[in-house]
């Protein structure tokens, strides 16, 4: 589109032009801060330091044949939360991963013995817009570019690949088994990093540049690391979280090294990774810490800078939203779960903020701009909850 002719002094009074430069000035920053939106899930964080974890530089998925409306900005203080009710969703099955890119949620579920269902989140309430089969359970997202990735528990293809540049038609590219029921996933330059509870290869390493033909390249047995839930990365390291909480470097893909080795109290069920932080989330409801902090300055060495405790349950996944975590657990007795927030930005306990009842078992959360939505188990109710992050 051709820019218009600029204005010349003679052609409009110094008023008039110097009323232009206002309006343009403030469209823009209006305009910019309006598109300002955070996308914390484990597929699609950009790391301080401008490294993406585990996306592509290519643009967000969003559906088709529409405008796509800015996220609200991301809030700079959390104090409550707000449940949205008319936004609840019944899904009829578990809801294990929400992962969002632009206005499009994925979402990974039990229904119908395993399905991956895409929502629009354009209005604040998700509206199911496509769905595709998976060869299991589906379990964790990554988004890279127009592929979505998925694993599951099956004996098939546990690691599957779709192309979503049609979000309301996701088709499968191709898949391949992986040595166990898949858990943990990470995309990075073509390749897929997969964690499962393998008694041989745990993290196993693919290439997916073609994605019809996936190809395994190597791997490696994490020596005591049963139920290796989370991978993510930092840099060139790659970090798994399950009994163990490990450092790797995989510049040799048929090689893996281990840099370090940092033990748990009980397993890991998520890792987020930003700038030089780690948190952790363990699955434990044994009176100890389930939400960890560690400083990864030196990979040979990370150190535990903080610890707290969640309600009293079983930790399952946490989203990073500048200075907070946003937590979300299921209970060991009978009941509901919570969703949480805390404050992470020191060291030492992390004081919780804000928390709320979900009613069930929480599995999953994902956030975008000053929303949380939260996955739940099965519970002949709504599966997917929406809450606003208030200041």
């Amino acid at each position: 589109m051709q820019s218009p002719p600029p204005l010349s002094r003679s052609a409009l009074p110094w008023s008039a032009v110097r009323a232009t430069i206002i309006a343009v000035a403030t469209t823009l920053l209006l305009g910019g801060a309006c598109r300002i939106g955070f996308d914390t899930n484990a597929a699609a964080v950009v790391a301080p330091d401008g490294e993406l974890d585990a996306l592509s530089d290519r643009p967000p998925v969003t559906p088709p044949n529409r405008v796509d409306a800015a996220p609200d900005a991301a809030p700079n203080n959390i104090s409550s939360l707000l449940r949205v009710a008319p936004s609840e969703v019944e899904v009829g099955g578990d809801v294990r991963n929400l992962l969002i890119s632009g206005q499009t949620m994925f979402a990974t579920s039990t229904r119908n013995a395993g399905q991956i269902i895409v929502y629009d989140i354009s209005s604040g309430t998700p509206v199911q817009i496509g769905q595709a089969a998976t060869a299991g359970f589906a379990r964790k997202l990554a988004l890279d570019g127009q592929r979505l990735y998925v694993t599951s528990d099956t004996g098939g293809d546990d690691l599957e690949i779709f192309d979503v540049s049609n979000p309301a038609t996701p088709v499968k590219l191709g898949g391949i088994a992986t040595a166990d029921s898949a858990n943990g996933l990470a995309i990075r330059n073509g390749r897929a990093y997969v964690t499962s509870n393998a008694i041989g290869d745990d993290l196993e390493i693919f290439d997916v540049s073609n994605p019809a033909v996936p190809a395994k390249l190597g791997g490696i047995n994490l020596i005591n690391a049963e139920y290796v839930n989370a991978v993510a990365f930092k840099g060139d390291q790659l970090y798994v979280a399950g009994q163990r909480f490990a450092a790797f470097d995989v510049s040799n893909p048929a090689a893996p090294v281990s840099l370090s080795d940092f033990g748990f109290f009980w397993y890991a069920q998520d890792l987020k990774i930003v700038g030089n932080r780690a948190y952790a989330l363990e699955d434990n409801n044994n009176n100890s810490e389930q939400l960890r902090i560690f400083d990864l300055s030196n990979p040979l060495a990370p150190v535990q800078i903080g610890a707290g405790r969640l309600f009293d349950s079983y930790a399952r996944e946490l989203q990073i939203i500048g200075r907070y975590a946003v937590t979300v657990c299921a209970p060991h007795t009978f009941g509901g779960g919570e969703i949480e927030v805390f404050d992470v930005s020191g060291t030492g306990l992390p004081p919780r903020i804000a928390n709320a009842a979900i009613g069930a078992d929480g599995l999953a959360v994902a956030l975008q701009g000053s929303r949380a939505y939260v996955g739940l188990a099965n519970n002949n109710g709504p599966e997917i909850l929406v809450f606003d992050l208030l200041p």
